[in-house]
């Protein structure tokens, strides 16, 4: 196990925590694939951060919208990224942020 700064790259203050690793070989998930279908049964945490690593908003979501709700906190100016975790344990699953000129 070692650790992943979830904030590398947007945000000044590192928050580091767990990654766990999958025991056999997997595919990193593209990029451009849109919301893991996978996870959608699973309940999340999204929260919108801003330019200075503040939640500008925050969303538990139960129902598999998670994608829509995403899309929802983007539209807001201020938020410049979304981290999605576990709904249940936090855990960092993955992080969405804005496409250059959006």
């Amino acid at each position: 196990m070692f650790t992943l700064n979830t904030f590398d790259g947007v945000a000044p203050i590192p928050q580091p925590g767990p990654v766990f690793i999958h025991e056999a070989e997997c595919e990193r998930y593209a990029e451009q694939a849109g919301y893991p279908e996978e996870l959608l049964p699973f309940g999340a945490v999204i929260d919108g951060y801003d330019a200075d690593q503040i939640v500008r908003r925050r969303e538990t979501v139960t129902d598999g919208s998670q994608p829509a709700v995403i899309e929802q906190l983007m539209r807001d100016p201020m938020v410049r990224y979304v981290i999605v975790r576990d709904g249940k344990a936090g855990c960092y699953d993955f992080r969405v942020e804005r496409r250059e000129g959006s």
